[in-house]
């Protein structure tokens, strides 16, 4: 089992993976998180933030809709994907004609393009 500090670093780690996968395919990251570190961190990497006040996924994902309501195109991705690389965000945008979901086996999703 992982200590707190070990779970902290962990989502850090992932969340550098999956903003620097976002970025390689050419895209504008940006972190919606309640917490700091998280935040602090997608800084560092370049990303924009902006604070959720802790809600739940669909109005962190409506949050970023409404700020990026001018774009050519969304992608929601979560955070935690150990595996995702730049071919995978630019697949996800290439399939988004109207939407694109993918799906995680367990039934929630782990990405949405528009």
């Amino acid at each position: 089992m992982l200590s707190p500090a070990e779970r902290g670093d962990l989502v850090l780690r992932l969340l550098a993976g999956v903003v620097g996968a976002c970025q390689e395919a050419g895209l504008a990251a940006c972190v919606i998180s309640p917490g700091p570190q998280a935040r602090a961190e997608a800084v560092r990497l370049g990303a924009e933030v902006l604070d959720d006040g802790g809600l739940d996924l669909t109005g962190a994902v409506s949050l970023g809709l409404e700020r990026y309501a001018g774009a050519e195109a969304v992608v929601a991705i979560a955070a935690d994907l150990p595996f995702v690389t730049a071919d995978d965000v630019r697949e996800l945008l290439a399939l988004a004609h109207p939407l694109v979901v993918a799906a995680a086996p367990d039934g929630t999703t782990n990405a949405a393009a528009a």
